[in-house]
This record gives structure tokens, sequence and C-alpha cells, in this order.
């Protein structure tokens, strides 16, 4: 959709239902990322004209984006993979690249770009460590009862 036709879509469909925001209305806020379309100062005009607040979200960053990160470790496995298939063998390629992106690697990717409450999600390592901490508390106080 080119600029022109999203400042109408706004104008007929979005404006007419949007709160004054310093009335503290419902509907006063309006988020938008930084696409082209979104970025004109006709843009602003409309929304601001009816009393809400336009806020524009921080520009994407892929350094910040965890799938960046797992589209990254299954191109690299596509290409160490691609050797030991013939192009016949593209699907079998593709699916082992794809599996080779586990739920720990997932779990770590979604950590290092700090998602939050991303610490509270366990490797399946981390799950065994809990269990043995658990299962060594157990023993711990089973001795001290002896």
């Amino acid at each position: 959709m080119d600029a022109e036709r999203f400042q109408e879509w706004v104008s007929r469909h979005l404006c007419p239902f949007l709160g004054r925001y310093s009335e503290n209305e419902p509907n006063s806020i309006v988020i938008m990322d930084n696409a082209s379309t979104h970025m004109s100062e006709r843009m602003k005009e409309l929304i601001e004209s009816t009393g809400a607040y336009l806020l524009y979200s921080a520009p994407y960053s892929p350094d910040l984006s965890p799938i960046e990160y797992l589209f990254n470790i299954y191109k690299s496995n596509l290409r160490r993979f691609s050797k030991d298939y013939s192009s016949d063998d593209w699907y079998y390629l593709h699916l082992k690249a794809i599996l080779s992106v586990t739920k720990d690697i997932a779990i770590k990717e979604v950590r290092r770009c700090e998602i939050p409450y991303s610490n509270n999600i366990l490797t399946e390592e981390e799950k065994k460590d809990q269990m043995l901490s658990f299962f060594y508390l157990i023993r711990k106080h089973q001795e001290t009862k002896s």
C-alpha cells in the first residue's frame, strides 16, 4: 500500500474512532512502526488533529530479534549439509538444517536478545541440573535425619 492510500485509510477508518489523549479517552494513542508510509508529516497531522497521541516504535534491529540468529543457524547448516546431499535431496537437506535448530538453541538465542522472562524457560540441560539439585537436597535432608 502506498502512502497516499494509507493516509486515506487512516483518515476514513482510524481517525473517526480516536480519542483525545489530553482527556484520557480510550483509543487515544496510535503506535506505528517506521515504515515509510507512516512517516509523513501529513500522517502526523491527521492523527494529532483528533487529539490522539502518535508514537513511533523503535527502528527494527536485527541484533534484538532472535529469529535472525535462528535463521543464521539454519542457513549455516544448510550450506554445511549441502556437501552431503545431491540436488534431488533438497527436501531432506532443508529438513536436516531446520531440525538442527533445537528448542534449546532457540531458548539461548531468545535469552541473548534479552527478551523479558526468557530466563524462566529452561533448556533440557538446565532441567536436568535442576532435578539433580533437587535430588541432592532430598539426599542431604535424609542424611541429616539419620
